[in-house]
C-alpha cells in the first residue's frame, strides 16, 4: 500500500492534491474523484494560499500536545476551493484572514500543515 500523497507532500514542504482528468476538479482523495467518480486522477501541487473559514484556540490540549498550548487550529479554504485543517503560527487570527502555507510540522499523530498570515 502506498503512502498518502498529501502527507508525503507535506513532508517535502508542499501541498499535493489530485486533479480529476475527467471533470477537472481538485481534491485530496487519492483513488476516486469525489465529484464524478472517475479514477482518472493525476497528482498536482497546489498553491497554499487561502482564507480562514473557521478556527479555534486550544488552551487545554490533548495528550502529547501539552507543550504547544495555547495554539490555533485553522480550517483554511484554499483559493482553488480545497479545505485543509492545519495549525496557525501567529499572535491572532480571524475568520476571513488571508493565510499562506509556510511549512509542515511533525506532531505525535502525524504531519500537519502550518499557515501564517499573508
Amino acid at each position: 500500500m502506498s503512502a498518502n500523497p498529501y502527507y508525503e507532500g507535506l513532508k517535502e514542504g508542499k501541498i499535493v492534491a489530485h486533479k480529476c482528468l475527467d471533470c477537472g476538479k481538485v481534491s485530496l482523495k487519492s483513488t476516486v474523484c469525489p465529484f464524478c467518480g472517475s479514477r482518472n486522477l493525476e497528482k498536482v501541487e497546489v498553491k497554499g494560499i487561502g482564507k480562514v473559514i473557521s478556527y479555534t484556540r486550544i488552551y487545554v490540549p490533548p495528550e502529547h500536545f501539552e507543550d504547544k498550548a495555547p495554539y490555533y487550529v485553522v480550517l483554511v479554504e484554499l483559493n482553488n476551493g480545497l479545505r485543509i485543517l492545519g495549525q496557525f503560527e501567529g499572535e491572532s487570527i480571524s475568520v476571513g484572514d488571508e493565510v499562506i502555507f509556510k511549512s509542515a510540522v511533525e506532531t505525535p499523530i502525524g504531519v500537519a500543515p502550518v499557515f501564517v498570515k499573508k
